[in-house]
């Protein structure tokens, strides 16, 4: 090879996210069915209703955007379970999407019915989230307190007050 060739590596989208490109990968994939299948049912109506091709494919467009707005809100609102959403909240974090991240991990902490092992999962993320957002690391004491209120009498509550006392002093807030 020649000097004056400038043959780089390409980054890849696995070297840009490194182990939540397959995570992206996946969630990109999902949403193929929907476009799909929102194309095929917008055209075949469009078609069956003797549309003209140029509005047959202005209704597969429409369908396919239906059909994937609909997965996107049911993936994201109507699923069960709190470890979607605060796998999504962690992904929204590491990319620097605070407000999104903590909405993620307060929904999940307000599911019904949700595990215990789940609601701390998320008071932690929401610690952590908050000590890294600057402006915002107070938020993490209102957080431990609900985690000693929430779980009183337990090791959660117990390593809870002792992240209190903590985060009291690096803050340099008096008992």
């Amino acid at each position: 090879m020649s000097a004056g060739n400038r043959d780089e590596y390409r980054r890849t989208v696995f070297d840009r996210n490194g182990p939540e490109a397959a995570q992206l990968v996946q969630t990109v994939g999902s949403l193929a069915i929907p476009i799909v299948a929102g194309a095929l049912v917008g055209g075949a109506l469009a078609a069956r209703k003797g549309f003209s091709p140029a509005l047959i494919v202005v209704s597969m467009f429409g369908g396919s955007l239906v059909f994937a707005v609909w997965w996107w809100y049911f993936v994201t609102r109507l699923s069960h379970g709190a470890k979607p959403r605060i796998r999504a909240a962690d992904l929204y974090a590491k990319s620097g999407m605070c407000e999104k991240a903590e909405a993620l991990y307060h929904a999940a902490e307000r599911l019904p019915r949700v595990a215990s092992s789940d609601d701390i999962h998320a008071s932690n993320r929401l610690v952590d989230l908050y000590l890294a957002w600057p402006g915002h690391e107070t938020k993490g004491l209102r957080e431990l307190r609900r985690l000693i209120d929430t779980y009183p009498e337990t090791d959660v509550a117990a390593r809870a007050r002792a992240g209190l006392v903590n985060l009291k002093g690096q803050l340099g807030i008096a008992e």
